[in-house]
């Protein structure tokens, strides 16, 4: 008990301190919505007494502090070169437009539809399906990163989970919004209601004595779960935020900063499909590569 009190009262002082001390910024609010909502969470469960969970909480409001007061920073330079050369002002564009700066010949970058998922403590706005190698590939154009152009409506898949992420912190500057791989807790909530009878007609997966052909699948070729999301079991897994200590399937233990492993959730088109009725875990070093693993984007701001 001891330890857990000293652990909360220096990691809280911690968080504190480095939401006001590493964004000197004239602008920063370092109460943001999001930034509020996940420091909130990160109480709701050191209260009780889930401190793995809190931390992670804490980690994630850490970040989007980080994050807005490089954007203030941003807009600063911005308005500084526009006083220089006159322009009129800054242009806003939503991060919601499925395809944004229509002026130019090629979009910046594609987003995919969001579905609001609201649990007990938390709101968030997961992706209704896998990132697919259009929006990967826009991703490696500006990078000059060699990538597939045929079937661009199959998620992209033999990345690692430091290019996921890279992918996420690419799009949240594009945008001016945090996107990020989910939680393994939000990825397990939003899975929602899905008929284990009726597996078939919800995932691709590998089924027994039938003529399966296994391979990926275009996106959103199957129904959706109870929330609006497709592929949340079978086509490909998903990379997630998580870090884990062990590579161990079936005793995989959270720690966010000493872990060796990242966490692969969900079947995929490789998996037999009566492996489906339960959420399917893995873990990876986050510098793996596999032909079945992709991962969808999430956020916390509609």
């Amino acid at each position: 008990m001891k330890t857990r009190i000293i652990f909360m009262i220096f990691f809280t002082l911690n968080c504190k301190f480095s939401f006001t001390q590493n964004c000197q910024c004239s602008k920063i609010n370092p109460c943001d919505v999001d930034f509020i909502k996940y420091k909130k969470r990160g109480e709701y469960f050191s209260g009780k007494g889930d401190y793995q969970k809190a931390k992670e909480s804490f980690l994630i409001a850490k970040k989007i502090s980080f994050k807005n007061c490089i954007k203030v920073l941003l807009e600063n330079n911005e308005l500084s070169l526009q006083k220089v050369i006159k322009h009129k002002s800054i242009s806003k564009v939503s991060a919601f437009n499925i395809e944004v700066n229509q002026k130019e010949s090629r979009p910046v970058y594609i987003l995919p539809k969001f579905k609001k998922i609201v649990d007990k403590i938390d709101t968030f706005y997961l992706a209704e399906n896998e990132v697919t190698r259009r929006e990967w590939g826009l991703f490696c154009r500006e990078r000059d990163i060699p990538f597939l152009t045929s079937d661009p409506d199959l998620p992209i898949t033999s990345i690692t989970w430091n290019e996921a992420n890279e992918y996420c912190d690419w799009l949240s500057a594009k945008t001016g919004n945090l996107f990020r791989l989910p939680s393994e807790d939000e990825w397990t909530f939003a899975l929602g209601k899905i008929p284990s009878s009726r597996l078939e007609e919800f995932l691709w997966a590998y089924t027994p004595n039938k003529d399966a052909v296994l391979t990926l699948h275009s996106v959103k070729s199957k129904k959706p779960n109870s929330f609006g999301l497709y592929d949340m079991l079978g086509n490909a897994s998903e990379w997630i935020m998580d870090w884990y200590k062990e590579n161990n399937i079936t005793n995989i233990t959270n720690d966010d900063e000493i872990g060796d492993y990242k966490l692969v959730i969900g079947c995929s088109y490789e998996d037999e499909i009566f492996l489906c009725k339960e959420i399917l875990k893995k873990s990876f070093e986050p510098t793996y590569t596999k032909k079945d693993v992709g991962f969808r984007i999430c956020t916390s701001k509609n």
